[in-house]
């Protein structure tokens, strides 16, 4: 569809969207009208009706998609049908007005603060390539929030270790600093050295790299970070942005004003951090129990009595 390949230039290009981010996009799409051409025949942007969007909608809904990937592929088409509406001229959205299954609120996956001691602690001491290259990637997940593509673009040009701080270009190119601290300084010095005499005279532009020299890929580091977090129970998921999430919850968590969570995190709009208000609440209840005069006494009217023998 000559569309869609317009859409994706448009995304590449002008609007500079990730890799994973187009091809999230044209996924989404082209499931879209795969189903429209089984069930209507239809195979034109022009001719999509909202209530053909809503048939499709609930489909996914039939199939038990969650409503957060539901939502997410809805947005999806409304860009595209924006986009023809401004080039192609295109009458109207189907999208628009099509309602939408209600958005869960999830508290993140993180790890308790009293748990991330040890699961620190238990990280490899070793001098070896790969155990100083584990240890600080676990660390500068938890240390600094890096998204996992944040992580694995890092250039050792945007890394100060005498200013103590590191530049990274997040989503849409947007620029931002994060401080470090000492330990997680010294942490990178180690690396750097590791990393040179694992490379001798072979340079390379990806900043992490295997045991051979070449770039980390996805994969392998969703696998060190899950092999790691294995170590910790109770976790519904084990990846990347489980620690992402655990570094803004104990800032959240230790008083840090959202946003300052919202710059280090390099989201666009506040409402994206309002999600970890809920460690503010919690320390809010806690509080009150603890310190109020009445926080821990029962409600008027609730009395306990003891029976008496005889």
């Amino acid at each position: 569809m000559m569309e869609l390949k317009s859409f994706r230039a448009y995304l590449e290009l002008e609007k500079r969207r990730s890799t994973h981010t187009v091809t999230a996009y044209c996924q989404d799409i082209e499931q879209c009208f795969l189903y429209l051409l089984d069930q209507y025949g239809i195979d034109r942007p022009e001719l999509v009706k909202p209530v053909m969007i809503r048939s499709w909608a609930v489909a996914l809904m039939e199939a038990n998609c969650q409503s957060t990937t539901i939502r997410r592929k809805m947005s999806s088409l409304k860009a595209f049908f924006r986009f023809l509406q401004r080039r192609s001229g295109l009458e109207s959205n189907p999208v628009t007005g099509v309602s939408l299954p209600r958005k869960k609120s999830r508290v993140p996956a993180f790890i308790p603060s009293s748990a991330m001691t040890g699961f620190l602690e238990q990280l490899p001491r070793g001098d070896a390539y790969v155990d100083v290259r584990d240890r600080l990637i676990l660390h500068m997940l938890y240390e600094t929030g890096l998204r996992r593509s944040e992580l694995l673009s890092l250039d050792a040009s945007r890394i100060d270790l005498d200013q103590r701080q590191i530049r990274v270009i997040g989503k849409r190119s947007k620029e931002r600093i994060i401080p470090i601290g000492q330990g997680l300084a010294d942490m990178l010095e180690s690396y750097l050295r590791s990393r040179k005499e694992l490379l001798k005279d072979d340079g390379a532009v990806s900043f992490f790299l295997t045991e051979k020299g070449k770039a980390l890929s996805v994969r392998s580091l969703y696998g060190i970070v899950r092999t790691y977090l294995m170590s910790v129970g109770q976790l519904e998921r084990r990846s990347p942005h489980v620690l992402r999430h655990t570094f803004a919850t104990h800032l959240a968590e230790s008083g840090a004003d959202l946003q300052s969570i919202r710059s280090l995190l390099g989201h666009s709009s506040l409402a994206s951090t309002q999600v970890y208000t809920h460690t503010q609440i919690a320390q809010l209840k806690k509080t009150y129990l603890q310190a109020h005069p009445r926080g821990q006494r029962r409600p008027i009217g609730e009395h306990s009595f003891t029976r008496k023998n005889g």
